[in-house]
């Protein structure tokens, strides 16, 4: 809570990457863990199919909304005065030396 962000945390894409990929790992963690004591049952590799599908599209989804988002902020990148090649290692913001 030290920074204060131009741009709300859902418009960064490293916020939708996170995102998905703790929906994959968390939707298929238990998953993985239980299919080895059911996996020769027929009705539970249907089950395991369409469960691991379904949260592999969410993770795909939410990995393309990370990529739009990444699109609008490099465009809107592109607008503000400050350049991207700034050499800020010798910025010194304060003139007076300091006695002690």
């Amino acid at each position: 809570m030290q920074h204060n962000f131009t741009t709300p945390l859902y418009q960064l894409p490293s916020f939708w990457i996170s995102v998905a990929l703790l929906v994959y790992f968390s939707g298929n963690f238990f998953l993985f863990l239980y299919s080895k004591s059911m996996m020769g049952k027929s009705d539970f590799n249907k089950q395991y199919t369409f469960i691991n599908s379904s949260i592999t599209i969410i993770k795909n989804a939410l990995l393309g909304v990370a990529i739009i988002v990444n699109k609008n902020t490099m465009t809107q990148n592109e607008d503000r005065p400050i350049p991207s090649d700034l050499y800020l290692d010798n910025f010194k913001p304060f003139n007076k030396s300091i006695n002690t």
